[in-house]
């Protein structure tokens, strides 16, 4: 078996091309991605834009109010002997939806790519990712939110919202969030920074690590409990816990 990299061998390219496509109005995301990178957003109409991206190995298509996207995994081969081919170019998929836009459902599967969800407002989420980060920036779920990180770091950003992540390798970064919260993490740190901790409840424990609020290590265990809206519960098997 051998490798061939972008620019250093010579090796057939598989085809890639870049799309603009307007879509039909939808209320629900479902998505299976293999190697690209999604990132979800608001703008002026309902569209999708991909970079990069063989158009046969993606499907997309709209039908009772959902989106659909279903990425094959990229197959290559030479002479009937099977080829691994990295490209030095980033496969990305762009969703777009109105300002105005509520959605119902996102659930998006991404094997090896990050994922991005900016200023949206949506019922529920699930994401899964295998290898790629997951950032959340100004979402407000309504519902439950669940996350699922095999390797890679979840980075949220003034949110609101009641979640459940659970993290088998990676880091947390957490500012701004409201509501419900719970993240386990079998390998990992998790850190907050400008809470406001009047408004928030603590359930927090480590069994290899240790705890640190504004800067004091408490040990392994902390808990701050004043019957306030906001909770942030959280566990590390190894790892850290930082409030600042």
């Amino acid at each position: 078996m051998k490798i061939y990299i972008n620019g250093d061998f010579d090796a057939e390219e598989e085809k890639v091309e870049s799309q603009e496509i307007d879509l039909e109005n939808f209320i629900n995301i479902d998505a299976q991605i293999y190697a690209a990178s999604v990132t979800v957003q608001v703008g002026s109409a309902f569209h999708i834009s991909t970079h990069d991206i063989n158009p046969e190995r993606m499907k997309i298509s709209v039908a009772e109010q959902t989106l659909f996207i279903r990425e094959q995994k990229p197959q290559y081969y030479q002479n009937h002997r099977e080829k691994i081919y990295i490209r030095k170019t980033k496969s990305e998929l762009i969703i777009t939806v109105p300002q105005t836009a509520r959605l119902n459902e996102v659930q998006i599967k991404d094997f090896a790519g990050s994922i991005i969800l900016n200023d949206l407002n949506m019922q529920q989420l699930e994401i899964r990712e295998n290898a790629g980060s997951l950032k959340l920036e100004g979402v407000t779920i309504q519902n439950d939110a669940k996350i699922r990180l095999d390797a890679g770091s979840l980075d949220i950003n003034h949110c609101k919202m009641n979640s459940n992540a659970r993290l088998a390798a990676g880091s947390v970064k957490i500012k701004g969030l409201q509501g419900k919260n719970h993240f386990k993490l079998a390998a990992g740190s998790l850190k907050t920074l400008g809470d406001r901790d009047n408004q928030t409840d603590y359930d927090l424990s480590t069994t290899l690590g240790s705890i640190y609020f504004h800067g004091s290590k408490i040990g392994k265990h902390f808990y701050k409990h004043a019957d306030n809206a906001n909770q942030l519960t959280a566990f590390s098997s190894v790892g850290s816990i930082k409030i600042k």
